[in-house]
């Protein structure tokens, strides 16, 4: 847990503990997943999934953005080891684009030195201007390494009607449909990475109808009056 031994007995031990309570006492006690994959993985754990209800994320509606998008790819998250926003680092220059990241973390100093010059770090932003950003970008990477159990990244695109590019595991496999709100490719297969980013920005009228579908998943499933 967090690079630590002892936070990860500490976890493990009250998840153990979780679910010997949680066995004595099945009609008290209800557990709330995000997704399928995230109750998958808590009955893989030994819960009941009788005792498991899924709710879906929603999020207050930003706006969807402009029809006509810049060429840029936009990743925001938090800049650690399992997010991946190093792969863009890396994939970046095979591209015709501007690569935004924001976000902070303990992997920013490290990737502010090794990025190429069409990738600009812009560290931590207020949320309206997260959502500016993501308005105006072709796609948006989620280039997780680590499973995912509900990242509001997709579901935020999703709203601004802006399609997804996304690590092929865990959540965003059950979120994103590929070829139809976005793309699928393989955890640090920057090749895939590459093509999936290259498919988008030469077919400016591919990407907008993903975004249009991704649009109306998010109005779907996503907003507050949809959960």
């Amino acid at each position: 847990y967090r690079g630590s031994v002892l936070g990860s007995l500490a976890v493990g031990r009250m998840g153990q503990q979780l679910r010997k309570i949680s066995h004595r006492f099945p009609d008290l006690i209800t557990f709330i997943a995000m997704t399928n994959f995230s109750k998958s993985r808590f009955v893989d754990g030994g819960f009941d999934e009788k005792q498991i209800m899924i709710k879906e994320h929603a999020i207050k509606d930003p706006g969807e953005g402009n029809q006509s998008r810049e060429r840029k790819i936009l990743f925001v998250g938090r800049l650690s080891h399992e997010k991946g926003a190093d792969l863009l680092c890396r994939v970046a220059p095979r591209i015709d684009a501007e690569v935004m990241i924001i976000g902070g973390g303990p992997e920013y100093d490290a990737l502010s030195r090794i990025k190429p010059d069409n990738v600009t770090m812009l560290g931590p932003l207020p949320r309206e201007v997260m959502f500016k950003h993501m308005q105006s970008a072709t796609a948006v990477a989620v280039p997780s390494r680590w499973f995912e159990i509900g990242p509001l990244t997709v579901l935020e695109a999703f709203a601004t009607g802006t399609p997804v590019v996304a690590s092929n595991l865990g959540t965003p496999t059950e979120l994103v449909t590929h070829g139809v709100t976005g793309l699928l490719a393989a955890p640090d297969d920057d090749l895939a990475w590459e093509q999936a980013f290259r498919a988008l920005l030469s077919s400016p009228e591919m990407a907008r109808q993903m975004g249009r579908n991704a649009r109306a998943a998010y109005l779907q499933r996503f907003t507050e009056a949809a959960n």
